[in-house]
This record gives structure tokens, C-alpha cells and sequence, in this order.
């Protein structure tokens, strides 16, 4: 099984004849790593992670998915792969309380209400969210949406996570059990990340590789 998950080869993406376009690029990131992405606002940085996580399709060139190319994937087939995380978790979760966001899209996909809830069970256990399987939604704090969110992601077997500056608006004590939780899917799981963040102190305690973004070009590796 090849190490490298996700492959960007010579691809671009322009928002039109006048609009913002990347630079071409080419690009793998691994199973069990986490890059950064680093750069100014407006340099290209979201544009370039929603174009590797298969939400934009290029313009140009291609990017793979697990060995797919994303120009022959549907968005949910491409959810089945990657995890992506918002910067506000709250837009990616529906549910009223927490165990029914656990169990509901694996009822949706016709497993039994006591197979979903005794897997619901297991994730929400490893995330630290069982005590609040109960809890609306609604009134969970923004680490424990974050929690919330990554588990689901997880749960449906992503296993690759793409990130929008995780660690912003979390207090001290949530920014620290999100740093132990990344870095623990990243050695127990093999699971890998790719980060856009500006918080350098966030990204010396994780980051495996950082790249530079400059005007949607991507800079070598640093």
C-alpha cells in the first residue's frame, strides 16, 4: 500500500478568466503526517486545501484520492476518503443532541439502530464525549463541537483529514487536548492531516512538513 494518499499533479484552479487562479503545482501528502499549509490571508491557502480535498475540481492537471482521480468522484464518495473540518464545526453538525449525530448517517446507510449506537458508543468514548452523549448539540463548548465533528468524520472511515485552523477561538485547555487527539490519530492510526493555520505555536507542535503559499503558488517544503 503506497504511503502517499493524496496526489496533486500539475493542477491549478482559476475562479474564471479574472478571478484568483493557483499557480500549477504538484503535490503528495502521506498517510501518518501532518503538514501545514502557511501563508497570508488571500495567498490561496483554503482555495488549495478545498481543490486537494476533491471540494474544487481543477482547472487544470489532476489530483488523486487515494489513487482516484477526483474528477471521476462525487462528493460523497470523496467523504468516504477525507474528513474535512470547517473552521466553525457547528455548520457540520445537524443533529439535536450528541449520540443522535453519532448514529444518524449510519441509519441512513441501513445499519440496525443498535449496531449504529453500539459503534456510536466506541467513538464517542474515544473522543472524551461520552459523558455528553445526552447534550444538545447546541450547548457543547467549541472544543467539544470540534470533538463532536472529528468523530463523526472519523467514524465513517475517513482516512485522510484536511483542517481550517483548528486550534482558532479554542481556550488554552481545549487547544491542548486537540494537539494530544491529532497527535494521537497520527501515531495510532496512521492517519494523516493536512492544516491551514496561523498559529505557529499550534504548528511547531504538530507539524511534520510546512508549505509556503505566495499568490497560489506552492513554495518547497520548509
Amino acid at each position: 500500500m503506497s504511503s502517499v494518499y493524496i496526489e496533486a499533479l500539475d493542477a491549478s484552479y482559476s475562479y474564471g478568466k479574472k478571478g484568483f487562479s493557483l499557480v500549477p503545482g504538484t503535490l503528495r501528502l502521506e498517510r501518518g503526517k501532518i503538514v501545514f499549509l502557511k501563508g497570508k490571508n488571500g495567498s490561496g491557502k483554503s482555495t488549495w486545501m478545498k481543490l486537494l480535498a476533491g471540494i474544487f475540481k481543477p482547472s487544470q492537471g489532476s489530483i488523486r484520492i487515494d489513487g482516484c482521480d477526483t474528477k471521476r468522484m462525487s462528493l460523497g464518495q470523496i467523504g468516504e476518503k477525507l474528513g474535512y473540518l470547517w473552521q466553525n464545526p457547528q455548520v457540520q453538525l445537524f443533529m439535536e443532541t450528541v449520540f443522535q449525530e453519532m448514529t444518524f448517517v449510519d441509519e441512513l446507510k441501513g445499519l440496525s439502530k443498535a449496531e449504529s449506537e453500539k459503534k456510536a458508543e466506541v467513538w464517542l468514548e474515544c473522543f472524551g464525549l461520552s459523558h455528553l452523549k445526552k447534550a444538545s448539540v447546541y450547548r457543547l463548548s467549541g472544543g467539544e463541537k470540534q470533538r463532536l465533528a472529528l468523530a463523526v468524520i472519523l467514524s465513517q472511515g475517513a482516512e485522510y483529514l484536511m483542517l481550517d485552523e483548528p486550534s482558532k477561538n479554542l481556550d488554552e485547555k481545549a487547544r491542548k487536548n486537540l494537539v494530544e487527539l491529532l497527535k494521537n490519530l497520527r501515531n495510532e492510526k496512521q492517519i494523516g492531516m493536512l492544516i491551514v493555520s496561523h498559529d505557529e505555536a499550534f504548528e511547531q507542535e504538530l507539524a511534520d512538513e510546512t508549505i509556503l503559499v505566495e499568490e497560489g503558488k506552492l513554495i518547497e517544503k520548509i
